[in-house]
């Protein structure tokens, strides 16, 4: 079957916007974003790009929502990689904008939520999003479409060889994106979302073959040790949504438990990077290099994480053209591990980053990525450099071509 991908990576400065739209010779489209948002730098001494203000960066979203709902107002998967501001703030904009027929996004259950809260230091917007961030999402989502789709991923307990007829689902509202995961009843309840759309999985290792397009897609993020969960809930009790909405719109509440909470929180609010999902996404049965990774933010430094996604992505990692650094190049999140043993030799990779930030994309990274033949392409917030990655599949041949877009002048890779 003939069939023509073209995926675009945003520039939207320090956040992630990353669209793929799907076209094949019977007429079938698909078009899927994962995620979109941005926000200005929390340090400015060398600032030097164009959105410096959030007003600008509030207008760059719109811009960039416009051109994706210009590509196709249905929108049949949004990914929501992790619950961070710069890659969920600009989802209100697309969801005005475009009618969306599935939403993926991790779970974390309340207690874990209000660690993060506290660790973080959230403003009040976004602690209020984090009180009830998947009942907002739907609530916005189902203003365009009653009958969205929620997948919640609640992270990979083990590789189970449950649910081996997950390649062979069709494109429906049906579609197995994971194995049901044991304590959904409870989850729904916690959220306030029983008797909806709503699913709680686990991520199945033999991926899920979307046939309508012939394109497999493959998840996986981790799950909190049980045990940590287990001490949160001794500190501040078993929490739903609407009693952690009820303690972080009470300051009296917060302070309280805030104080209780410090040193736990302290150990565990930085977590949230490694609650990312992390997406395969490639031709169904395509030689070569046709697969894209999108990391999100996950934290490559603890080096049994990097084994285990290695172990995860096995039979993928060498099918790989494209892959995103994670934590948009940061070395804190870096490991060179990735891309040891010629997983990932003569592929292009991306970040999407500020260019004044020192601990991005450092000299150490970008010596280990050039070892190993792998391009480097930066998408930064200058609105001038963006790149699209174009893949044409027909019954023997196959081409991708990675295009990096500044000032005006395009620079091409032929990727096989």
């Amino acid at each position: 079957m003939l069939m023509d991908f073209t995926g675009k990576v945003y520039s939207v400065g320090d956040g992630l916007c990353y669209e793929g739209c799907w076209r094949s010779e019977r007429g079938s489209r698909y078009h899927m974003v994962i995620d979109c948002g941005n926000r200005i730098p929390t340090c400015r001494k060398k600032w030097k790009g164009k959105l410096s203000t959030q007003m600008e960066c509030d207008i760059r979203l719109q811009e960039v929502t416009d051109e994706i709902a210009d590509n196709g107002q249905c929108l049949d998967l949004f990914i929501l990689t992790h619950l961070h501001t710069d890659h969920y703030s600009g989802y209100r904009y697309l969801f005005r904008k475009t009618s969306i027929e599935t939403i993926i996004m991790p779970y974390l259950y309340p207690e874990e939520r209000l660690c993060l809260i506290i660790a973080n230091g959230l403003g009040e917007g976004e602690q209020r999003f984090m009180a009830r961030p998947y009942s907002e999402i739907l609530q916005q989502a189902q203003e365009r479409n009653p009958n969205v789709r929620l997948i919640l991923v609640r992270g990979n307990e083990s590789h189970s060889e449950q649910n081996q007829d997950a390649n062979n689902v069709n494109l429906e509202r049906s579609t197995i994106w994971g194995q049901r995961h044991a304590e959904q009843e409870e989850i729904l309840e916690a959220e306030n979302l029983s008797g909806t759309r709503v699913e709680v999985v686990s991520t199945v290792p033999e991926g899920i073959n979307v046939v309508g397009i012939e394109w497999i897609f493959k998840l996986y993020n981790l799950e909190a040790d049980r045990n940590e969960i287990d001490v949160l809930r001794r500190v501040v009790g078993k929490l739903d949504a609407r009693r952690l909405h009820d303690i972080i719109t009470d300051p009296h509440k917060l302070r309280n438990v805030r104080n209780i909470y410090t040193k736990i929180a302290g150990s565990y609010g930085n977590d949230i990077n490694n609650t990312s999902i992390v997406i395969y996404h490639a031709p169904y049965d395509c030689p070569g290099r046709s697969g894209s990774w999108i990391m999100g933010d996950i934290d490559l430094r603890r080096y049994n994480i990097t084994c285990e996604i290695l172990k995860f992505f096995e039979r993928e990692v060498r099918k790989i053209g494209l892959f995103s650094i994670p934590h948009h190049g940061s070395d804190d999140s870096w490991n060179e591990l990735l891309i040891g043993h010629g997983n990932l030799d003569s592929t292009v990779c991306f970040a999407s980053t500020h260019n004044y930030y020192s601990g991005r994309l450092t000299s150490v990274m970008i010596s280990d990525l050039r070892c190993h033949n792998i391009c480097v392409m930066v998408v930064d917030e200058n609105r001038f450099s963006e790149i699209e990655q174009i893949i044409s599949v027909g019954d023997k041949r196959f081409t991708q071509h990675i295009i990096r877009r500044c000032r005006g002048i395009s620079e091409e890779i032929e990727v096989f």
